[in-house]
């Protein structure tokens, strides 16, 4: 255990340019007086090791000494390859150069250890992204990584969800992370009117324009980007669930829960249970992002949960039902249900979701319907367009609409396919980010990325909005 431990401090040392007995002791996991032990074991057999003190000082190997002990052990030679993330190094820019290095370090292997390192390499493979996501256009990650690496300041323009929603900004490039298949920039601001010295978070696909500046910058002392990342999503989560829903929930409505929410929500809701009532149902208070997202969840628990607070939540559940109710309740024998609409109205009021990946849009064909169409349906009496976009897009795609992150594409009016001359449909649309992924729920016959060519394929509002999409350059 102890030569092990002589021999990482001692690649340590060989490794930086200097290093003080706590910063040792913190990378070891010992003591600092056990550093001090190990520092003159290894000054007794011959190691030029010496140390500095004062402000700056530290612990260095005499410049020029190397020492051989950089063998691999067989566990280390088998968990090798495991570091491998080969689409992260082409994203980068770095296929190449990470190539190269694994057969450089594969051929310097012992014969042996080679084998167990290609092994490994064959039966494990790590893939970032989460299932049923197309990985997103990241045109400008190795300009933001080259600026990161050498230091240079950054100018940027992206997208955001507060307005304007989109700004430019001038900023130091700290550092990349991947998350889930996803890109982010850590960047401190670099003039006083970009948020001097502030460091934020942004996602690298929405970074619409990047140049790299001649001008370089010193990185913030004792900037740590581990650190700082972990510190940003404490906040994130903290900020993020800012809203708090109290349930009473039977016992199946109980295990269900787990299955709706996050774990973070369901810890801190779990902090709050009441003891069961006579019943067997239980209180508890849940955090949630928004009424309006916690809406479309709660209803898949159906009649396992009730909504005592807050009381707008609990009316949109009674509204829902009610409107459930009137669908299912209303039943002719004289007429169908869209000679019923066609009788009532003449203006179809609906709200869509445009949701765009690689210059294609996610269309929907309902069943026994014969075109697609941009996801999204009728508005509710007293709904809001936001409500009216997350219940919708719950019910056909069963994904979660963060709607504060909701943007308003523009207004379409055209005749409704399938009624009667002079019945018009208004769709309202909005872009959004969401939370799971798109699958047909049982009312949809098939789900289908569209590009402006499949023009024809989609309802007649759907086409003008094709249009409208084609001339930004947003839909191919």
């Amino acid at each position: 255990m102890r030569a092990s431990r002589l021999v990482s401090l001692l690649l340590l040392l060989q490794t930086r340019d200097g290093m003080t007995a706590q910063e040792l002791a913190d990378a070891l996991d010992v003591t600092v007086r056990t550093i001090y032990r190990d520092v003159e074991a290894l000054s007794a057999v011959g190691v030029p090791v010496y140390g500095e003190p004062g402000h700056g000082g530290g612990y260095r190997l005499l410049g020029g000494y190397r020492t051989r002990l950089t063998g691999l052990t067989t566990a280390e030679a088998e968990s090798l390859f495991l570091t491998g993330l080969p689409t992260a190094a082409a994203q980068l820019g770095l296929a190449t150069a990470a190539s190269t290095a694994r057969l450089k370090l594969t051929a310097a292997l012992p014969a042996d250890l080679r084998g167990r390192a290609d092994r490994i390499a064959d039966r494990f493979h790590f893939d970032a992204p989460s299932w049923y996501r197309d990985g997103e256009r990241i045109p400008h990650l190795s300009t933001i990584a080259d600026a990161t690496w050498n230091q240079h300041v950054a100018r940027i323009r992206y997208l955001r969800w507060a307005k304007p929603h989109e700004i430019s900004r001038t900023v130091q490039p700290h550092g990349l992370v991947l998350k889930a298949g996803q890109w982010y920039l850590v960047a401190r601001g670099h003039s006083q009117s970009c948020g001097h010295g502030r460091f934020r978070t942004c996602r690298v696909s929405r970074i619409l324009q990047a140049q790299v500046l001649a001008e370089r910058f010193d990185r913030a002392d004792g900037f740590d980007l581990a650190t700082h990342w972990n510190g940003y999503l404490d906040h994130f989560e903290r900020r993020r669930l800012r809203e708090t829903v109290t349930l009473r929930l039977s016992r199946h409505g109980l295990d269900r829960l787990p299955h709706l929410l996050e774990p973070a929500a369901i810890a801190a809701a779990v902090r709050t249970q009441s003891e069961p009532g006579p019943d067997g149902w239980t209180e508890l208070a849940v955090p949630v992002e928004s009424v309006e997202a916690a809406l479309p969840k709660l209803l898949r628990l159906g009649a396992d949960a009730e909504v005592l607070a807050p009381e707008d939540l609990r009316e949109q559940v009674i509204q829902t039902l009610q409107a459930m109710g009137r669908i299912y309740g209303s039943r002719t024998s004289d007429a169908c249900p869209k000679d019923r609409e066609d009788a009532m109205a003449t203006l179809i009021d609906k709200i869509a979701w445009i949701h765009l990946v690689e210059g294609r849009v996610l269309g929907a064909r309902s069943r026994g319907k014969d075109v697609y169409y941009i996801p999204g349906g009728k508005r509710e009496p007293g709904e809001t367009d936001l409500d009216t976009l997350v219940r919708e897009i719950d019910e056909e795609l069963c994904v979660a609409i963060i709607a504060d992150s909701a943007i308003h594409v523009g207004t379409y009016e055209a005749q409704a396919h399938g009624h009667v001359a002079g019945v018009t449909v208004r769709m309202t649309c909005y872009t959004a980010d969401h939370r799971g992924t798109p699958v047909p729920s049982s009312e949809i016959e098939e789900l289908a990325w569209l590009a402006y060519a499949d023009r024809d394929r989609v309802a007649p509002v759907d086409q003008i909005i094709f249009d409208d999409l084609h001339r930004a350059g947003r839909l191919q």
